[in-house]
């Protein structure tokens, strides 16, 4: 055995630094909450700003320990998926006769200065009625609006 394994006494986490941790933990996750679409590079100025003194790895080690990232539109979104059949278009030589019968619906996405934005759209094809919601990720309130 070695004599150093055999007189070494473990001492506990630094209590300073487990409160620091914690302190940062809940700036982030402040910072987290108000603005989702973050990443730990935006974090650490905001913290730079409040008067921490942290580098990337350490906000980026506490974000992993939390559970947390950033959310933004993932790449390739609206790429074909070649194992789903092509659906027939059923309306082709179809007359519309009276509301409620045919609706279409399209989303799309908006990007805005501070995150992202979803319109959706929903059309009545008979009376040409509308309406629209609008799914903010940064304030995730859900308006609607109807003609």
């Amino acid at each position: 055995m070695n004599r150093s394994g055999l007189y070494y006494t473990p001492t506990g986490p630094n209590q300073a630094a487990v409160r620091l941790d914690e302190s940062l933990m809940e700036r982030i996750d402040h910072w987290h909450t108000r603005c989702p679409y973050l990443g730990s590079r935006k974090i650490v100025a905001k913290l730079q700003e409040e008067g921490f003194s942290v580098c990337r790895k350490t906000v980026r080690r506490l974000m992993l320990k939390m559970g947390i990232y950033a959310i933004y539109p993932k790449p390739n979104l609206s790429k074909r998926n070649f194992k789903e059949s092509i659906v027939p278009y059923l309306l082709r030589d179809y007359t519309v006769s009276f509301p409620n019968q045919v609706w279409s619906i399209d989303i799309t996405y908006i990007p805005m200065p501070h995150g992202h934005m979803y319109l959706t759209a929903i059309i009545d094809w008979y009376s040409s009625g509308w309406s629209a919601t609008i799914f903010q990720t940064v304030w995730k309130q859900n308006l609607l609006f109807m003609p």
